[in-house]
């Protein structure tokens, strides 16, 4: 530690002297133009870095996050056995609390600082550091600070050490030489084959960067779009980087600090002239050949090209891709997850696997499903349900074919059930042709639309009770059989085309025999006759509620009436005609009554001969 804080000062130093040290101890940009010159230091993505203390929202948000493996590397003692493999002692879990990104870290065992020991705390140097075991950390995603080394390359290197990684994960040994794939062909300095390249370009590179920075980020060739320094490079660019400080996420990933050999090492891309040696430079300047491939302790400053430089540390997805984890249930039709780079809350559709059938009653089939994704669970009736019977010519056995149909998602799915019969060939085929029946009833009541009238109703019905009379006739074969209901649906279809094609005309609908006005005594009864009767599914109605063609003034008293009659569709409630209103003036004077009074006196009332007409 006193070492550290030596070189920490000299640094500082070093930066003051040269008029590059800026407020927060970094250097400052070449100007606000966006020109930047070498020693410049920018801040571009994000990354897990400064440690935070645990609290309640914390600990309650890394419970409901989505954790996920390391996948680090142990062995079996010997360090180049190429016995070692990964496991998912130590993992990791990203979320988003209150608009800051956070990275949850927990370990089951400690991880080896070289990838061939066990997983035990003598082999580890992240209890050193001060981590223990089954306890969760947290770290803030920081901006990612970078050294710009050549201005016009675009080239960039991380001011920090930012993780701790194998160069590669896996060593082994054949004669001299060390190898990092099993098949021995791929030396285990080989920064190509590399499991660090790997990583730097999948694991760091995704978690770092946005869609719209990476968009920013220049391949180098087949170095990828991140890289590490090569030694030479290095050496080049040692007067505007050197001695980077390590950050509390990468010490918790293993990063060690060797005081008496220059303090923290970190990976170049130069392989040594031994098979088992990447070079590794200190933070002292210093080139080291002793380094295995293999440990992981190890500091990592990733480099890159950028097309522009700039400070970019936007972590807002926008319209780009979110990076969520698993995705939980959330309705009957969606599931959601989290962004684990902006926070948003991601709602998808459901994906659901091939469903399964239950065919307990063959004829209503039911499946059930689940979502792959999220685990929910759908169950239900099929959309559509059919069959195809067979009957074979051995008195042996018989069989029906079902199959029923339903969607799910943007998916449809089909099932299928073979049915065998034992025994009769007779009854099988009874079976089957009720069964046919019950579907061509449902046909049936299927043809039938809003608009239809009493007829339409009356013609289904009757195919029903036709279809309902069909019995097996042994003496036929099964087609002959079915053919007889197949002729009662197609009976049925021309019937109810007959039926629609037929317009009622209702132009001559009127009030009959009659005049505009009407002049009758007092306590004289009048009847009116309409010109037509209702066709079927239509009603006569009168403006005084009376139905039917004929509507009946009873003993008029009243000075005046007004009557007229409509023909009103009985299905829809609509009125397709309407009669002329008559208007009937009664006479109420004096003599009018007397005459009337004595015409009941003798049981005799007057009636309006001419409106009796029928």
């Amino acid at each position: 530690m006193r070492f550290f804080k030596k070189s920490l000062s000299i640094l500082l130093a070093l930066l003051m002297l040269t008029g590059a040290f800026a407020a927060g101890g970094y250097a400052a940009p070449a100007d606000e133009g966006g020109s930047y010159s070498a020693g410049a230091v920018i801040e571009y993505g994000t990354y897990p870095q400064s440690r935070v203390e645990q609290t309640a929202a914390l600990s309650s948000a890394a419970e409901n996050a989505v954790w996920e493996s390391y996948g680090y590397y142990s062995g079996t003692g010997v360090y180049y056995d190429g016995n070692m493999s990964a496991g998912d002692f130590a993992e990791y879990a990203d979320f988003v609390l209150d608009g800051v990104k956070y990275r949850a870290v927990r370990f089951s065992a400690y991880r080896p600082y070289m990838t061939g020991f066990g997983k035990f705390e003598v082999n580890s140097y992240v209890d050193d550091n001060g981590y223990e075991l089954n306890t969760v950390y947290f770290f803030r995603f920081d901006p990612i600070q970078w050294k710009v080394l050549d201005p016009d390359a675009g080239l960039v290197v991380s001011a920090k050490h930012i993780d701790s990684q194998a160069f590669n994960n896996y060593l082994t040994k054949s004669g001299s030489d060390f190898y990092g794939d099993s098949g021995f062909e791929n030396l285990a300095n080989d920064y190509d084959t590399s499991s660090i390249k790997t990583w730097l370009n999948a694991d760091f590179y995704n978690t770092a960067f946005t869609k719209d920075q990476k968009e920013n980020i220049a391949p180098d060739g087949s170095l990828g779009s991140v890289f590490l320094l090569s030694k030479d490079e290095n050496t080049n660019y040692a007067s505007v980087f050197s001695a980077p400080s390590g950050t509390a996420y990468a010490e918790c990933q293993g990063l060690h600090n060797y005081p008496s050999h220059g303090g923290v090492f970190r990976w170049t891309r130069t392989p040594t002239a031994v098979s088992e040696f990447p070079y590794s430079v200190s933070d002292a300047g210093g080139f080291i050949t002793a380094d295995s491939a293999n440990y992981t302790c190890i500091g990592v400053c990733p480099a890159m090209k950028l097309s522009t430089i700039k400070n970019d540390t936007d972590v807002s997805c926008g319209t780009n891709a979110h990076i969520t984890g698993a995705f939980t249930y959330y309705d009957a039709d969606s599931h959601k997850a989290v962004c684990q780079n902006c926070g948003d809350v991601v709602i998808a559709p459901h994906t659901w696997n091939a469903p399964e059938w239950n065919w307990t009653d063959p004829e209503k089939p039911t499946y059930s499903t689940s979502c792959p994704v999220c685990g929910a669970e759908k169950s239900g009736k099929a959309d559509n349900a059919w069959f195809d019977p067979h009957a074979v010519t051995l008195e042996s056995d018989a069989y029906i074919d079902y199959y029923a149909v339903v969607t799910l998602g943007s998916e449809t799915y089909e099932g299928s059930y073979h049915r065998v019969f034992e025994g009769s060939v007779i009854t099988a085929r009874k079976m089957a042709f009720n069964s046919y029946i019950n579907g061509k009833k449902q046909e049936a009541a299927a043809l039938a639309l809003e608009t239809d009238g009493l007829l339409c109703a009356q013609a289904i019905a009757d195919a029903q009770a036709q279809l309902d009379a069909l019995e097996y006739n042994e003496n036929k074969s099964y087609g002959e059989n079915i053919a007889a209901a197949d002729g009662i649906i197609a009976a049925l279809a021309n019937r109810l085309a007959e039926i629609r094609a037929v317009s009622p005309d209702f132009s001559d609908f009127k009030i009959k025999d009659y005049d505009s006005t009407l002049s009758v005594d007092y306590k004289s009864t009048v009847i009116f006759h309409t010109t037509m009767e209702a066709p079927d599914g239509y009603e006569i109605v009168w403006s005084n509620d009376a139905k039917g063609s004929e509507c009946e003034l009873s003993s008029v008293t009243e000075k005046e009436y007004k009557i007229s009659a409509k023909m009103v569709n009985k299905t829809t409630g609509e009125t397709e005609a309407v009669t002329e209103e008559v208007t009937v003036s009664v006479n109420t004077g004096f003599f009018a009554r007397i005459i009337a009074f004595f015409r009941g006196l003798f049981k005799s009332l007057p009636t309006y001969e001419d409106f009796k007409k029928k």
